[in-house]
């Protein structure tokens, strides 16, 4: 009997072990097959390296041939390994068993050089792992680039409350992440990205305390980029301050005035001088002035006034000032009567001579100014056009009218129809365009004063 403490029988020895202990003929080698299932099998030989294709920006296909031979039992999986090729750790693609000599991974990292290994597994166990594949580098057809804003961002100089964005556009390639950073404290606002754009958003209106430097950094793996914009909230002036009268006579005085604290994020346009007689309650403009001081005539003798002053900027006028301390003008010894309180009033005067008494008489005001009634703002479509109206009290045949745009005068032209007849002073914006889109004036002056009135244009589209 052959010695059966051989530890890997051939299939030929089995089969004459078999026939020799149960006394079975000899078959032919065509019936050996189900007796090679009693022979213990081998882990299969390495596979060879395999190759990646089909590169995408974050995937590519991995395919191997398959081992010379099977290691004497059939190949049950396949294990898929890659790495970064700076890396020593190896990692596995999949937990799923892979039948097939090929595999398609994703979630790859653009930019990144990867290597791949194979190995395989059978009854007898696991083989060695193959040589590490050639190296691969996810990329797109799109080319590589750090960030970099398109456009120059542009400061932002935005009225008290009113609602405020920044945007910029940001190429680069992969897609760079962008974010908004504020330079000293957080800011109530959101960030909003989209594939072409972010904008920084205030949605609810912008407050004071909003104002400062922003920085909006965009940034992928190839490089970074950076710019610094700044939003300044702007609001009407605070009131002037500390207004002083000096030199007072028997028809005039002179004011002047500090600046105010602010000016409310835009320059100061002009100074707008009120007085009042103390014993009237209405007040009464009388005259604007661009510097800091100016000099009130026309004051009638022995009269108790006070004085306050309004500044101004694009955005509106301030709050009154204090109201000085009333003063009391010099006596007018040149008339007959000193008034003690502004006309407008009626009262009983009798004159010097014996015997003539004038009963009740009403002086006409010689020194109110014209008034600039409120204007409508308006809204239009860009081709559209818009009309503005303004009635104006206390005018007389010197009132003239001028209308702004900005700060630049406006003439009668093509694009301006502007007319004034009896207080009634109309402009009209025609083929209105996106340049349009601001704050107009209506300037009114005659010999006892001037007075402006504002109203915005929104242009839609």
């Amino acid at each position: 009997m052959p010695s059966l403490s051989m530890s890997h029988p051939s299939p030929l020895l089995l089969l004459s072990m078999v026939s020799y202990v149960w006394n079975i003929p000899l078959v032919s080698w065509a019936h050996l097959s189900w007796l090679c299932l009693l022979s213990p099998s081998q882990p299969p030989p390495t596979s060879s390296p395999p190759v990646a294709s089909a590169v995408t920006k974050d995937s590519c296909v991995v395919s191997w041939k398959p081992p010379a031979s099977d290691g004497g039992a059939k190949i049950r999986t396949y294990y898929l390994e890659k790495r970064e090729k700076k890396q020593n750790k190896w990692i596995s693609v999949t937990t799923d068993e892979i039948r097939e000599t090929v595999y398609s991974v994703k979630d790859l990292i653009e930019g990144l050089e990867y290597e791949f290994r194979v190995k395989c597994e059978n009854l007898g166990g696991e083989s060695e792992w193959s040589e590490v594949s050639e190296p691969v580098i996810p990329k797109s057809d799109v080319p590589i680039k750090a960030p970099h804003f398109k456009e120059e961002l542009r400061n932002l100089n935005v009225k008290f409350q009113a609602n405020a964005t920044f945007v910029c556009k940001v190429t680069g390639h992969p897609k760079p992440i962008v974010k908004w950073y504020r330079q000293d404290t957080n800011g109530h606002y959101q960030v909003i990205v989209t594939r072409s754009f972010t904008s920084l958003v205030f949605p609810n209106g912008v407050d004071r305390k909003d104002a400062g430097f922003y920085i909006v950094c965009a940034k992928n793996r190839f490089g970074i980029d950076q710019k610094t914009v700044e939003l300044d909230v702007a609001d009407v002036p605070d009131p002037p301050r500390g207004l002083k009268v000096t030199d007072v006579s028997r028809d005039s005085v002179n004011l002047t005035w500090n600046e105010p604290a602010t000016d409310g994020g835009s320059r100061i346009i002009n100074y707008i001088v009120e007085k009042r007689a103390t014993t009237a309650e209405r007040w009464i403009r009388v005259a604007q002035a661009r510097d800091t001081r100016y000099t009130v005539v026309n004051l009638f003798g022995k009269t108790t006034y006070q004085f306050r002053v309004i500044a101004e900027n694009k955005f509106g006028q301030s709050q009154p000032s204090e109201p000085t301390d009333p003063i009391v003008t010099k006596e007018d010894k040149t008339r007959v009567l000193n008034y003690d309180e502004e006309v407008d009033e009626t009262r009983e005067i009798t004159a010097a001579k014996k015997g003539i008494t004038v009963a009740k008489v009403k002086v006409a005001p010689i020194d109110i100014g014209p008034i600039a009634g409120q204007i409508k703002h308006n809204v239009a479509e860009e081709g559209g056009h818009a009309k503005y109206v303004c009635t104006i009290e206390n005018y007389d045949e010197s009132t003239q009218v001028t209308w702004y745009f900005g700060m630049r005068q406006l003439e009668n032209n093509e694009k301006y129809e502007i007319k004034y007849e009896d207080g009634v002073a109309t402009m009209y914006v025609k083929d209105v365009s996106k340049s349009d889109d601001g704050t107009y004036r209506c300037k009114v002056v005659n010999d006892y004063g001037e007075d402006s009135s504002y109203a915005e244009l929104f242009v839609k589209g």
